[in-house]
């Protein structure tokens, strides 16, 4: 008996959670990719690689904040030219869930590259939703 209730708490905890609408990452906006769907594996605010990440993986979708890890372009300060970077991981911290043009959406970002340097603080994060 103990495990038909265990069994019945646990489908009503997944019926509520499975009623909310699954957020999107702000919204898409010209030359973005990635931007205004739910965990994309690709993101970029642009045609250069420094502002681009691929084979995003990420864990906590739907959370108070989603972290994802893929790919991107690392280019050194004391480089001299975007051509003297080299490929690295990357990772994009999404927060701040509220409604993006009407759709339930995570409404800042971070990203950085965690063998490089620390995470920048909160306050300078990027606006998903424009």
């Amino acid at each position: 008996m103990a495990v038909v209730l265990v069994g019945v708490a646990f489908a009503g905890v997944t019926a509520s959670s499975a009623s909310a609408p699954v957020p999107v990452l702000g919204n898409a906006f010209v030359g973005s990719q990635g931007f205004g769907h739910a965990h994309p594996r690709l993101l970029s605010t642009g045609a250069s690689p420094t502002v681009t990440v691929e084979h995003l993986h990420w864990k906590h979708w739907g959370a108070k904040q989603a972290t994802g890890v893929g790919k991107g372009w690392y280019v050194p300060d004391n480089a001299k030219a975007v051509a003297d970077g080299k490929i690295a991981t990357e990772k994009v911290v999404a927060f701040r869930l509220g409604r993006c043009h009407g759709k339930r959406a995570y409404l800042k970002y971070i990203w950085y590259f965690p063998a490089y340097r620390k995470a920048p603080p909160r306050r300078q994060a990027n606006r998903a939703c424009i």
